[in-house]
């Protein structure tokens, strides 16, 4: 660790120029820059969700053959078998059988009747006009009520709603513009029919696009606020501008490092995967504020007057912090390693893309922040410290405890770990079996900013 500590903080512009080449490599995977299109996609089906070749996903593929192409729309009213209730959906009927990308339309006014009439086989629409007479309209509500198939499809059982089935002609699952305008032209063409009652829409297609439209709308929400609570967590610890802009460069460097990747590789946001962007922020910015925290703590203990003293300062926090650094990003990269072994293909590449921002996030930790810290020079001001509480004095008690009581102590580490303030290195330095020369017990009497 003493040779590549030397190699970053002596070749800190390299480092630097290195992750600007890599970033900007990263960029055009997740956005071409010669037309602005952003590469990754939205995949909103449920499929990715189900094992391979299990009974499930077979049901579920040949569900899907049938019924992929259907829009429903459920049409209430006060009564569905009354006169104005059937004028307007028999004029929804006509309008939406118009339409170019209409394969077929289903309904109560157009659906084939068969039945006995007078001792003959009748096979023919349940009405061509509306009933004007109640007595007829009673009868059809009758008829309908008795059908085996329509009975309770086409028509509600309480009798205040009625469907209206639409099948498309085939389009791609990814082709969610032309899904989008044609369901928009359906939706419209049953608004635009008078009659009162809500107009529903439900139906494979319609489940598809709503997702297609969350799942962006989710990251654009989180990512930036997740984004800003980390923010402004680093301000409140550090208060100094360095400490709050080299973990978020960072966490943004290592985000786009991931979507790039991404976007490179082909591969769309599923309904588990966009949790890959706030994951990659939580676990970029606990690393990024250790190394900070480090940092900080190193300088108030031995001041770095001069850009030579504050390079020695950096060489000697990845000296103590780089094995815990890469340890930690290690082992979290086998921990999703784990999950890629499943049969479900979601999880599988959730793993996978969660491995890959976990090691660039490792990555920067031990290469860039050094690079920056050496080129920043050294600070006009340190962070101020906190007043000592019931939480440093828990975290000092529980850190004594972990270093006498060596590989016992795993739970009062994961403690210590958990409730330390912001620049505590009491559970951030390597454990003592790990190297001879570890200051932990120096790292426990500092284990408050």
């Amino acid at each position: 660790m003493k040779a590549f500590a030397r190699l970053v903080t002596r070749h800190a512009w390299l480092v630097l120029l290195a992750a600007a080449l890599v970033s900007l490599v990263a960029l055009h995977g997740l956005v071409d820059l010669r037309s602005g299109r952003v590469r990754i996609e939205v995949d909103p089906s449920i499929a990715r969700l189900l094992p391979e070749g299990a009974d499930e996903r077979n049901f579920y593929d040949r569900a899907k053959e049938k019924f992929d192409q259907f829009l429903i729309l459920v049409l209430e009213s006060e009564d569905a078998f009354g006169a104005a209730s059937l004028r307007r959906l028999q004029g929804i009927t006509r309008r939406v059988e118009r339409l170019t990308g209409v394969d077929r339309v289903l309904s109560l006014a157009n659906a084939s009747e068969v039945a006995d009439r007078d001792g003959e086989v009748y096979v023919g629409p349940f009405f061509e006009e509306v009933p004007a007479a109640p007595e007829a309209r009673a009868a059809l509500r009758e008829r309908v009520a008795l059908h085996p198939l329509y009975g309770r499809t086409l028509v509600s059982s309480d009798g205040l709603a009625a469907a209206v089935l639409v099948s498309f002609d085939r389009i791609a699952d990814q082709d969610f513009r032309a899904r989008r305008l044609l369901r928009d032209e359906v939706v419209r063409a049953a608004l635009e029919e008078p009659g009162e009652g809500r107009v529903l829409v439900t139906g494979i297609p319609h489940l598809k696009l709503s997702l297609s439209r969350m799942i962006p709308a989710e990251i654009a929400l989180i990512v930036p606020a997740v984004l800003g609570i980390s923010a402004l967590l680093s301000a409140f610890a550090f208060r100094t501008l360095r400490g709050v802009v080299l973990p978020m460069a960072l966490i943004g460097i290592a985000q786009l490092w991931t979507l790039g990747a991404m976007g490179w590789a082909g591969r769309p946001f599923d309904l588990l995967s966009h949790i890959v962007p706030p994951l990659v922020i939580t676990l970029g910015f606990a690393t990024a504020m250790h190394v900070v925290s480090d940092y900080y703590d190193l300088l108030r203990a031995h001041a770095a007057p001069d850009r030579d003293a504050n390079r020695a300062t950096v060489v000697r926090v990845l000296e103590e912090m780089g094995i815990a650094v890469a340890a930690n990003g290690l082992t979290t990269v086998l921990g999703f390693a784990s999950v890629m072994l499943g049969g479900v293909s979601a999880v599988r590449e959730f793993g996978f893309w969660s491995c890959v921002g976990v090691a660039a996030v490792t990555l920067l930790s031990l290469t860039l922040i050094p690079a920056a810290l050496v080129l920043l020079g050294p600070p006009k001001r340190l962070p101020r410290r906190v007043a000592e509480g019931a939480v440093e004095r828990s975290a000092d008690a529980l850190a004594g405890f972990a270093v006498q009581r060596g590989r016992g102590s795993s739970a009062a580490r994961w403690w210590c770990s958990c409730c330390a303030p912001a620049g505590s290195r009491a559970c951030a330095s390597p454990p003592g079996w790990w190297t001879a020369s570890a200051r932990i017990s120096q790292c426990a009497r500092r284990s408050k900013t």
